[in-house]
């Protein structure tokens, strides 16, 4: 049982195993006193403080309730290694939790029911039974009193004697035998004579409710029982006498002279309970401690009213009743000190939730204010919550039958539990678990990089695995095994974002090349290009997006992304590609993971480029001076095709063939389609220096209309206004003389 944390329990725990040097508790001292240590989380079974040591980095310690003790971790040590000594940062947490404690009184009902609970203790069914007597012409009884020594020792000391009592002539002995309660009345007014038998009496004296094995019973018990000659139980005894013998037999409370009452034995296990009702008053329970005896409900409201005969087992007295009771002297005194205890509203959750299926455990619980359930409820889920201790993640496992979640961190619950309804937790839910199967699923975990921590039930990240590879790459695992995830919406440092990411484009058509303005989406968040680039340089699976989550960058994804990205010369968030390009990044646009926008002249050109199926013929343009093979015309065809189009392209064949005499033609339609739109533009022709004489040969002899400005010595001008409007005539000297032209 888990026990409400204190400075005491806090010291304990923390010093046990490992006290602190003089050094340590020393500047631990001085850490409290300048007030560099505050408390950050305060809860019965958890305690969070935060060490600021000048000039050093925040330490975090933490003091969590078990249940076989207090566990007790620094984040100093977690940094440096196991430590041997208690630090001085314990040292301060603990000084600094007596002030707060002083400042802050504890809910006095939670201490209370803490107490109340022994560990190893079960509630106890009950079977009573009563016998009969039979007609005899005496009554044989026992008779309880109490010795002399109770009042040197302080402890519950009785003894039981034998008594054989006799009826007087004025009250016929059968009227006694039909109703037993009239004896000590009968006792009292004279008419009985009463005599305690010693052992060699007793075979002597006919009863009505002895027969002769019993009396040779009690002869045997007369040589056992310490008594010598006489027929009396001392403590040691008591327990083989009330549980054997007197489940049907007369016994008397009293003193020979001073017969009190007839005594009913239980010989059953009588059991501890709590009767849980609405307060009467105002909104709230309260709670009532009784013992269910026989078809006696006892409440403990009065120490007197319950006596002890015997400790070890525990047999009692209240009012007509005897009855064995295993607990605890303590708690049944606990419980007489305080009968009844008031639940606010607001703490009647915490409760029926925690306290009560604990409580459960060893009380039986009765009361209008509690509905209870036996339907079996099967293992029927797992679920995985998640959630961060300083700078690591944590994962705590739970186990659901039906509605009911059970969290194996709980030390105390075995294998039969109380739950209290996740939606109403006044109806409690009896869950006998499945605690194989419950193992197998523990064990499994650690297949995906979790191990044990300090804190059981605690699962931490082995050292190898980051949390963010946890995450994204496990958790989808688990959950495809059929674990629920709970807690990461939560989670503040290792936030992760599971969107899908999707590349947004936005194209626009330039003269030679396409560009592309771009961004990638997770969901409503979104990361810029560069960044992207940059953690693909740095072979990262992660990028840090806009909203400081993380977000995976899959594999799949980043490779279809690069076949464009590697094609093309990125500026920032801007990248440049080809127009060569179109139909690759058209196709990447329509893909998965893409969405991208482009201007109305991007998608001319991608319909031009996808709607060919054919060259057009197109007429050699009059100006041309020439005859055209076929072949020749089909390459005049494939450069108007491409000039039309507004493609790059290439005219390749065998040297000798003509393909000057093709180029010329096709830039005489070229000029003739300018002059008819009066739209006059110069064509850029760059060719190896020994070649330019012959083109400007060729030129003059098949397309003599075309104006050639060579353009290529040293002088050449960089004003493209000092270009003459035609060129000179060409020379037959194989190199072409320079001329002094102006330079583009």
């Amino acid at each position: 049982m888990r026990k409400e944390l204190h400075p005491e329990l806090l010291e304990s725990g923390a010093f046990q195993s490992a006290p602190p040097s003089k050094k340590s508790f020393n500047a631990g001292k001085d850490l409290f006193l300048n007030g560099f240590v505050s408390v950050a989380k305060a809860e019965p079974y958890e305690v969070h403080f935060m060490v600021h040591p000048p000039g050093k980095p925040e330490i975090e310690v933490r003091f969590l309730s078990l249940e076989n003790g207090v566990s007790c971790h620094c984040s100093c040590q977690e940094n440096s290694g196991a430590a041997t000594l208690a630090c001085e940062h314990i040292v301060a947490s603990i000084l600094e939790y007596n002030d707060y404690c002083e400042a802050n009184n504890p809910v006095t009902w939670r201490t209370h029911l803490q107490k109340s609970i022994q560990p190893g203790v079960k509630s106890a069914s009950n079977n009573h039974s009563a016998g009969g007597l039979e007609d005899r012409t005496a009554v044989g009884a026992f008779l309880l009193q109490s010795t002399s020594l109770y009042q040197k020792t302080g402890t519950p000391q009785f003894r039981v004697d034998q008594i054989l009592l006799f009826a007087g002539a004025d009250l016929a002995p059968e009227d006694i035998l039909q109703d037993p309660e009239r004896v000590p009345e009968w006792v009292r007014s004279g008419q009985v004579k009463m005599k305690v038998v010693d052992g060699q009496s007793i075979g002597k004296s006919p009863c009505w409710n002895w027969d002769e094995t019993m009396r040779d019973t009690l002869q045997f018990l007369t040589l056992v029982s310490g008594g010598g000659y006489r027929m009396y139980f001392l403590q040691r005894d008591l327990n083989l006498l009330f549980s054997r013998f007197m489940s049907d037999q007369l016994l008397y409370l009293g003193t020979p002279r001073e017969i009190q009452r007839l005594v009913n034995v239980d010989e059953s296990n009588s059991r501890l309970a709590l009767r849980i009702e609405d307060h009467p008053k105002e909104p709230g329970l309260v709670l009532k401690p009784q013992i269910h005896s026989g078809d006696q409900i006892l409440e403990l409201n009065d120490k007197s009213l319950l006596e002890p005969v015997c400790e070890d087992p525990g047999w009692y007295i209240a009012q007509n009743q005897l009855f064995r009771l295993d607990a605890d002297p303590a708690i049944l005194a606990l419980w007489a000190s305080k009968p009844e205890i008031e639940i606010a509203a607001d703490e009647e959750k915490e409760l029926l939730e925690w306290f009560i299926p604990r409580l459960a455990d060893q009380y039986e619980i009765t009361g209008s204010a509690i509905q209870w359930n036996s339907d079996p409820q099967p293992l029927t889920g797992k679920r995985l919550y998640l959630f961060e201790e300083g700078k690591e993640l944590r994962v705590e496992p739970r186990w659901m039958y039906g509605e009911y979640e059970i969290a194996p961190r709980d030390l105390a619950l075995g294998k039969v539990v109380m739950a209290p309804h996740p939606e109403n937790h006044r109806y409690i839910q009896r869950i006998e678990r499945d605690l194989n199967r419950e193992a197998a699923w523990a064990s499994g975990l650690k297949e995906h990089g979790l191990k044990n921590s300090l804190d059981y039930g605690i699962y931490a990240l082995r050292a190898k695995v980051q949390p963010m590879d946890f995450l994204l790459v496990e958790v989808p695992k688990l959950i495809e095994e059929g674990f629920e995830i709970h807690g990461e919406n939560d989670l503040e440092i290792f936030r992760v974002n599971r969107n899908s990411p999707t590349w947004h484009m936005n194209v626009s058509y330039g003269v030679d090349w396409l560009e592309i303005d771009s961004d990638v989406k997770y969901g409503d968040s979104t990361v810029s290009l560069s960044k992207i680039l940059a953690a693909l340089r740095k072979k990262q699976r992660f990028v840090q997006l806009a909203d400081g989550s993380m977000g995976e960058l899959p594999e799949e994804w980043v490779n279809k992304i690069r076949r464009v990205l590697d094609l093309g010369e990125t500026d920032k968030d801007k990248l440049k590609l080809s127009k060569a390009h179109t139909i690759l990044v058209s196709e990447m646009m329509e893909d998965e993971g893409v969405e991208g926008n482009a201007d109305e002249e991007f998608f001319k050109y991608r319909d031009r480029i996808r709607d060919l199926h054919s060259i057009p013929e197109v007429e050699v343009p009059k100006s041309f001076k020439g005859k055209l093979f076929d072949y020749q015309h089909a390459g005049l065809n494939w450069l108007r095709f491409l000039h039309e189009s507004d493609f790059s392209g290439l005219l390749a064949d065998d040297m000798g063939v003509g393909k000057t005499i093709q180029t010329l033609c096709f830039l005489s339609s070229v000029k003739e389609e300018n002059e008819e739109k009066d739209q006059p533009r110069t064509s850029l022709l760059v060719a190896p220096r020994s070649l330019v004489n012959n083109w400007q040969r060729e030129a003059g002899k098949f397309a003599p209309d075309l104006k050639i400005l060579p353009h290529w010595d040293a002088t050449r001008t960089n004003d493209p206004e000092d270009f003459p409007d035609f060129a000179p005539e060409p020379s037959d000297d194989p190199e072409p003389t320079p001329t002094p032209t102006p330079r583009w």
